[in-house]
């Protein structure tokens, strides 16, 4: 696409990157410029940590990595067994279940 292409019709080119389509802006049929939509925002750590934090209290426990083990533990607020207890990320034990 040429640079008097794109301002003729920015705004349809623009909804068409918003869709997916990457479009080459061209000078003298060299390439100046790529339009591709831009990444999703990510949030930040302390926007990670109080989901985190909100998911363990619906669940009514906690899911950490224990850093000696590198496993899986989970802390139940209501539950007896110990913390020290690991199981795999992804799997349950027979109490879990």
């Amino acid at each position: 696409m040429s640079e008097a292409e794109l301002a003729r019709d920015l705004s349809a080119v623009l909804e068409k990157v918003r869709q997916g389509a990457e479009v080459i802006v061209e000078r003298n049929h060299q390439p100046v410029a790529v339009l591709r939509a831009a990444a999703p925002p990510r949030g930040n750590i302390s926007e990670s940590i109080a989901m985190a934090e909100r998911r363990d209290r619906e669940r009514g426990y906690a899911v950490t990595l224990d850093a000696d083990s590198q496993t899986w533990t989970s802390t139940s607020s209501v539950s007896t067994r110990p913390n020290s207890r690991s199981t795999p990320r992804g799997s349950m034990t027979a109490r879990d279940r």
